[in-house]
């Protein structure tokens, strides 16, 4: 009896699943930054070590270029109430919106619960109207102009912190911890969490061990957080994402390439721009532009050469992105993730990292 979708599909995502113990979930970040812990593998001789992120210009390749992520988490997330006897509703209920994208008078979002089109909910005296429906990301239209609603978020938004942290630190605070040192870019819904450990420290010494750094923007979408759905497998496309790579960044690229010099992208989302915006043959094809790019095994990577990650949630497509960096089969991650758990390691968004060379 052959299998259905749902099953084939549920097959695929127990083969990423494992089990931690919930006090290694890291609820704050490493301080100082570079003391985060740093798991090292290289995969020629297949060997781990343990070090710190304080460490790491001794464990990159004399010459590597890292390519980091310089994309600004804005806060994204705001509560308000439904508005009842406009549309479906009937009752006052709370809601949470986070932010993905905003227009003059629209934004788009994801809701914590459903709402159809025409309803209406409150939020500190603005009016939000469900006006269009979407794959999760609704569009809601308000009185607010785009600058008001920067203005809006800034006064009454919260930092959107993963749904498995439930951080008891100020709202202050989080808007600075939650953010990479090297962060310009404005307009991103979670932060690109390896970047989270380095300090202006680190990236000098970086620098003057001869590790040259450079920056392009993926701004993240809530998405990020979304479980993998059968249409992503089936498609092998996940949600959209807005990125660019300054010309600076490109020749520096493919200055590496050219002279054999390990590209190493600080997180998934420098690696997802790089592998959407050069072809096979080492040339950019689109500096700017959007990207579903779906890293999963049987994916050959055209311009990274490693990757600076932390340990990702079970059954997530990053998590799959490490496996197709690992070669795969499964077995690899799985070993490294299971030495990670031995040795303590703080997982997820706060946690530790990983350096694959």
């Amino acid at each position: 009896m052959s299998s259905t979708p749902f099953q084939e599909h549920e097959e695929v995502l127990a083969s990423y699943d494992y089990t931690y113990p919930e006090e290694l979930v890291a609820k704050v970040g490493a301080e100082p930054r570079e003391s985060a812990r740093l798991l090292v593998y290289d995969r020629c001789s297949t060997e781990i070590s343990l070090t710190t992120f304080a460490s790491l210009r001794d464990r990159i390749p004399k010459g590597s270029l890292l390519v980091c992520n310089d994309t600004k988490v804005f806060p994204a997330r705001f509560k308000g109430t439904t508005v009842p006897g406009v549309g479906r509703v009937r009752v006052v209920r709370p809601i949470t919106l986070t932010v993905v994208a905003i227009r003059n008078n629209e934004i788009d979002a994801l809701a914590s619960r459903v709402l159809r089109v025409g309803d209406r909910f409150e939020s500190h005296g603005a009016i939000f109207t469900l006006s269009k429906d979407g794959d999760k990301v609704m569009t809601y239209h308000t009185g607010l102009r785009r600058e008001e609603m920067r203005d809006f978020l800034e006064k009454h938004g919260e930092t959107p912190l993963p749904p498995y942290i439930a951080s008891q630190e100020d709202e202050r605070v989080l808007r600075e911890r939650y953010q990479t040192v090297f962060a310009r870019q404005e307009g991103s819904s979670a932060a690109p969490t390896a970047s989270l450990h380095f300090s202006a420290h680190l990236l000098e010494e970086l620098r003057v061990s001869g590790v040259e750094v450079v920056f392009l923007t993926l701004h993240v979408g809530p998405g990020t957080f979304l479980p993998v759905l059968p249409e992503h497998l089936e498609s092998g496309r996940l949600h959209d994402e807005w990125y660019e790579i300054p010309l600076e960044t490109i020749e520096a690229v493919k200055g590496a390439k050219r002279r054999g010099r390990k590209v190493i992208p600080v997180g998934t989302t420098s690696l997802r721009a790089l592998e959407s915006a050069f072809d096979e043959s080492g040339e950019c094809v689109e500096r700017v532009g959007t990207t579903s790019l779906f890293i999963r095994p049987g994916y050959q990577c055209k311009v990274a050469d490693g990757l600076i990650t932390n340990f990702h949630t079970p059954r997530s497509s990053l998590l799959m992105l490490v496996d197709a960096m690992l070669g795969g089969d499964g077995r690899v991650w799985r070993r490294l993730y299971t030495h990670a758990i031995n040795a303590k390691f703080r997982l997820f968004s706060f946690g530790d990292g990983m350096l694959i060379i």
